[in-house]
């Protein structure tokens, strides 16, 4: 969902073939109580988003800046929310019009979605938007980052990583999909999207 999102993000800005920046937590070595903070974050280059539409997106379900057009991969307003299915707090930094604003998004008493800005602040980075996540434990820090390894191998453009994603040969190739042969298993890949067929 975060990455759709992010796919969507560069469409809108006219960065089709930029990719994004994903970092995944690596090894946990049990050190997720001491210094070193293990997460999984997206950090895109499309337009970013105001405090306006910060709080309008994520406090409310449905909420989407793509109900007018066809041409987005979202649009229900669902996938901006995708990361309280794993916690009930995560991170988020827009990047918008020179400005660097630092929200907490996370779930109240009520179970209602809330946002917090900790940050505002002047920037030179480039517009976008970084979504960030904390892995709570050594498993799901290795969950992650095989499941990400294993969607974001398929990509047209592959995402910049911290982790570095195997090389695959299509077998078959056209316009619309791609066949993989990898240890005697097919799978059939439109583009852009996990998986399509699995064995």
């Amino acid at each position: 969902e975060l990455s759709a999102n992010a796919i969507d993000a560069h469409k809108d800005n006219g960065k089709e073939n930029v990719p994004f920046d994903v970092h995944l937590p690596g090894h946990c070595n049990g050190l997720l109580n001491g210094s070193d903070r293990k997460y999984f974050s997206i950090r895109d280059y499309g337009k970013g988003l105001t405090e306006v539409e910060m709080i309008s997106i994520y406090t409310i379900y449905g909420g989407s800046t793509k109900r007018t057009t066809n041409d987005f991969i979202g649009g229900f307003g669902i996938g901006s929310k995708s990361p309280f299915a794993y916690s009930n707090q995560f991170e988020v930094v827009s990047y918008n019009n020179g400005k660097k604003q630092h929200y907490i998004c996370y779930i109240n008493n009520e179970a209602y979605p809330c946002i917090t800005k900790v940050e505002d602040v002047e920037t030179n980075e480039p517009s976008g938007l970084e979504v960030i996540v904390n892995i709570a434990n050594e498993d799901d820090c290795n969950q992650f980052n095989f499941e990400a390894i294993k969607q974001y191998s398929y990509y047209d453009v592959r995402p910049n990583c911290n982790i570095e994603l195997p090389d695959l040969v299509p077998y078959i190739k056209t316009k619309d999909y791609c066949i993989y042969t990898k240890t005697q298993n097919e799978k059939a890949i439109s583009k852009n999207i996990a998986p399509a067929m699995r064995p």
